[in-house]
């Protein structure tokens, strides 16, 4: 329950948790690896605070092999609430996000990215939307239409209460698992 809970949570306010816009491409990033986060900085240095660095994107000519290396030089920490791009949030506009980097110009792809640049995470937080919206949705209508057609059988009474419930026997009698999968 309380994992259920978590993700409900994070993917109602998906906005404030993505740390980019999940439909904005980057090409220097298509189908990159996840970005590592790097409590020791290439000097040796250990930080409490991670850093993260961009990538450089080198493809073999021999091999069309596409590879990509940390540049070092663009290092970059890893903070709370720090600011990206901007989003909507009952209807207020805000550019908070829970996680990103001190310098809002340097990506960093927790999960990497997709073949066209797009942030996997963001993505994922956003498509947890609907995944999640598809239960809660399922028991409305259900809910709504077992009042209706129990409510009409009952009220009615007669032949209709037989039809309704002979339909409900036939629906019963139905295997769940192939009609599940249909």
């Amino acid at each position: 329950m309380y994992v259920l809970v978590l993700f409900y949570f994070v993917a109602f306010f998906a906005p404030f948790f993505s740390i980019h816009d999940p439909n904005r491409k980057d090409a220097d990033y298509r189908e990159a690896p996840p970005q590592k986060l790097h409590f020791i900085d290439h000097e040796g240095k250990f930080a409490l605070q991670p850093v993260v660095y961009p990538y450089s994107k080198k493809m073999d000519r021999e091999t069309f092999k596409v590879t990509f290396t940390d540049i070092v030089a663009k290092k970059t920490r890893i903070r709370f609430f720090a600011t990206g791009f901007e989003y909507k949030l009952f209807g207020i506009k805000l550019k908070r996000h829970f996680i990103g980097t001190e310098d809002p110009e340097v990506p960093f792809h927790i999960f990497g990215c997709d073949d066209l640049g797009r942030d996997l995470f963001s993505r994922i937080l956003y498509g947890g939307r609907i995944s999640l919206s598809i239960g809660p949705v399922g028991v409305i209508i259900s809910l709504f239409l077992g009042v209706l057609i129990g409510g009409l059988a009952g009220y009615i009474g007669g032949y209709v209460d037989n039809i309704i419930k002979r339909s409900i026997e036939i629906l019963a009698c139905i295997p769940h698992w192939p009609l599940w999968m249909a």
